[in-house]
């Protein structure tokens, strides 16, 4: 994604903002490439053909979540999950929706634990974190205090949790959740609710087995968290520019944040 916003831009530059910002990049969005080579932002690809019993369709894939041996495809239309081996056979399908013990009103994230491996299905709408075995056999149900609308299983069983735009009486920013599903540190904190800056796909992304990356739209930064050192830092400010025929109006959004060491940056 980063990638993306450097190709389209033809002013760049790079510079050591402080010590708090590793890299800040100026991108100027008015100037746009006609069209991208997916081979300047993909070293490789590998295409992995699914199969499926006879009769079985997937309608809506709209989430992919992999483990050490194997993949799990959520198709939104029949609100299931099929799970396939690493070249695509098909091993099996977990369909609980439901409101009763176990079930799942929705899928909003699917998340995978390693020790012992297990698949965790958040339900945002009902604020329930299910837990399930690969073959999808129910283990516990985790009930959240707080609701969040991104998500990702941390190493040691909690979870981090983003809220970047507007929750009813909810924490807004970025902040870690216990395995219990209780609020118990605050690592960012989003003063203010608007402008609302939301979209559907995940925020988090992994940068390695210990540190977990987040695309934060308020401010154009993107931000690392350790999860030895349970701290956020900030590796990258985008200053875009680009023409708006809205030139009257100003926008300015801050993430304050808890941490020592980090600066907030308007827009």
């Amino acid at each position: 994604m980063i990638l993306v916003f450097l190709l389209c831009g033809c002013s760049r530059s790079f510079r050591s903002d402080s010590e708090s910002c590793k890299v800040s990049v100026d991108v100027d969005f008015s100037v746009v490439e006609e069209c991208l080579s997916l081979a300047d932002i993909v070293s490789a690809k590998q295409i992995i053909p699914l199969s499926l019993p006879k009769g079985e369709v997937i309608g809506r894939p709209v989430q992919v979540c992999t483990s050490d041996s194997c993949l799990f495809v959520y198709d939104q239309l029949q609100q299931a999950i099929y799970r396939f081996t690493k070249d695509g056979t098909f091993l099996n399908k977990i369909h609980r929706q439901g409101q009763g013990p176990g079930e799942y009103t929705t899928v909003t994230r699917l998340m995978v634990g390693s020790h012992p491996e297990a698949l965790y299905v958040y339900d945002k709408v009902a604020g329930k974190i299910h837990v399930y075995t690969f073959a999808g056999d129910f283990l516990r149900t985790i009930t959240t205090e707080y609701m969040a609308n991104h998500i990702t299983l941390l190493p040691d069983g909690s979870f981090l949790c983003f809220t970047p735009d507007f929750i009813y009486n909810g924490p807004c920013g970025l902040w870690r959740m216990s395995a219990d599903g209780k609020l118990c540190k605050m690592l960012l904190e989003y003063k203010e609710k608007y402008p609302v800056v939301s979209a559907y796909w995940n925020r988090f992304y992994a940068v390695s087995s210990q540190t977990v990356g987040i695309a934060c739209p308020a401010t154009d930064r993107y931000l690392h968290y350790d999860c030895k050192a349970d701290s956020v830092s900030m590796e990258l400010q985008i200053n875009s520019r680009q023409h708006t025929t809205f030139q009257s109006v100003a926008v300015q959004s801050s993430l304050s944040p808890l941490q020592p060491g980090l600066q907030s940056y308007p827009i």
